[in-house]
């Protein structure tokens, strides 16, 4: 008796085994198995459209024209002509194929280096987050007709809050590539923040063309007042910012100081990532005084270059002190 209890025994061991080694060998045989990747169809368009967008980094000596062509409330105080010359560096922040990232640096008066606006760019982005005046923004879904084949300018302020995002299409015609933005609204530029309070959203469309020699930005705008539920032009302007390139490292205290601030503001641009993708609305609270959150920012970054720490609770303690939700109507 004990000896067949001990064949059965052996018996089912025997046939566990031969089943574990059916289950690894189909296992293996799965894994083995060639992986079948998801390949995205792309427009033949698309790889012009990322050489364009790439063409805008280097180093420029730039030209900022901004005019004012009419004026519809004669009450208003007309802007004065702003010409200005600068130099710039256009540093490429991220490249993942179909986003790109590109920060801007101004460089001033002996040589003094100024985190400047960045520009990311978004193939077929359907959630644009739009100004609705009075430092709120909102987000916007967008259908796949109206985003195929586009992509999506997201321009941040200084301290990388954000500012505006419009879409558009790249045409290529020869040698010349530009794109045209839809109509879009934007906070009060700083050159008119510190000097004009008779208005409150900057409306315009933007154009960027690349060139032999550079890049231009075009914009068509006009000067939006929002006062007691009523919305009233005061005036039109045109802006062409030129940008020429200049050799190659002709601008290098802008490298040095992004190599030293890089980490703080790849801080900050998690933050305000992290609130694009609630998809919620929110607004700013603060003004331009010396409370203002890109101010406190800005402080905290120059702390950083010297110090290479960050505030305690980090910036995202800064940002979230000065966002709340939903959208201010004054």
């Amino acid at each position: 008796m004990r000896n067949a209890k001990v064949v059965t025994a052996m018996m089912a061991l025997s046939a566990a085994i031969s089943l574990s080694g059916c289950a690894h060998h189909a296992a293996r045989a799965e894994a083995a198995k060639p992986k079948v990747k998801t390949v995205v169809e792309r427009p033949a368009s698309f790889e012009q459209d990322r050489k364009a967008i790439l063409a805008m980094a280097g180093d420029y000596e730039v030209t900022f024209d901004f005019h004012e062509t009419l004026r519809f409330d004669p009450n208003a105080p007309a802007s004065k002509d702003d010409d200005t010359d600068a130099k710039e560096a256009v540093v490429l922040v991220e490249d993942r194929g179909d986003f790109i990232s590109l920060q801007h640096l101004l460089i001033v008066g002996g040589g003094q280096v100024i985190k400047h606006w960045r520009q990311d760019w978004e193939y077929e982005d359907n959630v644009i987050h739009q100004f609705r005046g009075h430092l709120s923004w909102e987000p916007q879904v967008l259908t796949q007709d109206e985003v195929r084949g586009t992509w999506t300018q997201t321009v941040y302020m200084v301290d990388d809050s954000p500012r505006y995002e419009g879409y558009g299409k790249w045409s290529h015609i020869a040698d010349y590539s530009y794109w045209d933005s839809n109509e879009t609204w934007r906070p009060l530029p700083r050159r008119e923040h510190t000097q004009r309070n008779d208005y409150d959203v900057l409306v315009g469309r933007n154009r960027h063309s690349i060139t032999e020699d550079g890049w231009i930005h075009e914009q068509d705008n006009y000067k939006l007042r929002l006062r007691d539920n009523t919305k009233e032009v005061v005036a039109r302007e045109t802006g062409i910012n030129t940008y020429d390139r200049i050799a190659q490292g002709s601008l290098a205290a802008a490298y040095d100081y992004w190599k030293k601030t890089a980490p703080f503001w790849a801080e900050v641009r998690k933050v305000w990532t992290a609130e694009y993708n609630e998809k919620q609305p929110f607004h700013l609270i603060g003004d331009d005084t010396k409370d203002s959150l890109w101010v406190l920012v800005m402080n905290e970054s120059e702390e950083f270059a010297k110090s290479g720490k960050t505030p305690e609770g980090g910036v995202g303690k800064t940002i979230d002190a000065r966002l709340r939700p939903g959208v201010r109507t004054n």
